[in-house]
């Protein structure tokens, strides 16, 4: 199984140079170091002194550490955003407001608000003053607050409350309850989205709900029937899986499903 692991140091390095990898363990966690040979390995267990650690998985680092990914909200940024733009963000931890202060978001007389969760540390980034956390979800601001007149209204969209893929469409939700908020040809960011789909054969994936039953001599058939109960008591077809971390191969190419217009509002159905 592939997985992302967080080095506690860093080692600049150089082509052709030879490096040392140590992995360490104890009862629940591993943890890895890679140093030079001249340096001493660190074997001690790395504990979270910041917090995001708790709250984000090693996949979502690993994601805001996509240099190309990165770029690409960078350049789509620098498109719309000026020194009088009103920018408000909605995501959970997410980079889109120090990137948008920085391209000069919130200047003469403008703002940026971030709705849902923080903007990352904005002192350390010499952002204090000009990033305004507000404390309300997108659907509890209040039509009256005329303050919020919004020009450009981002997402990446990450919510850490989602789970499934589906679960980010949450975003649409939020902008259809500020509408009464987004100026006279507001920009949004994304502007749409589509559900893609592929056909996958994993290798012994159903290894994940089968009982273990004997185990070089330990009975843990007890356990077995803890979790079958459990797995009862779920849903199993929508358990999320992370694809590129169990072997197996496409049986088709990939498709959509849905596509969505975040331009326009969610559109209700009173007779359903």
């Amino acid at each position: 199984m592939q997985a992302v692991y967080f080095l506690p140091t860093s080692t600049e390095v150089e082509k052709g140079q030879s490096l040392d990898v140590t992995v360490s363990h104890d009862d629940y966690s591993l943890w890895f170091s890679v140093f030079n040979s001249s340096a001493q390995p660190v074997v001690e267990r790395p504990i979270c002194q910041c917090g995001a650690h708790v709250v984000w998985s090693r996949q979502r680092f690993a994601i805001m550490n996509q240099v190309s990914r990165n770029d690409k909200f960078i350049s789509a940024l620098k498109k719309v955003v000026n020194q009088s733009t009103t920018c408000m963000s909605i995501s959970d931890g997410s980079l889109l407001p120090l990137i948008a202060a920085r391209l000069g978001a919130c200047q003469f007389g403008a703002k940026l608000y971030v709705s849902e969760s923080h903007a990352g540390d904005c002192g350390a980034n010499d952002l204090s003053g000009k990033v305004e956390l507000i404390p309300q979800t997108a659907q509890d601001l209040k039509l009256e607050d005329k303050e919020y007149q919004i020009d450009l209204l981002v997402s990446e969209p990450f919510f850490t409350s989602g789970l499934l893929p589906w679960h980010s469409l949450y975003f649409w939700y939020c902008r259809t309850a500020l509408t009464g908020h987004l100026a006279e040809g507001a920009t949004i960011l994304p502007c749409g989205a589509r559900l893609r789909a592929v056909a996958v054969q994993f290798e012994h994936l159903w290894k994940f709900h089968a009982p273990v039953g004997d185990l070089e001599g330990f009975d843990v058939r007890i356990f077995d029937d803890l979790t079958q109960r459990a797995a009862k008591d779920t849903d199993a077809k929508e358990e999320p899986h992370h694809l590129w971390e169990y072997p197996g191969c496409p049986l088709t190419s990939d498709f959509d499903l849905m596509q969505f217009d975040f331009t326009s509002c969610i559109q209700t159905n009173p007779s359903m």
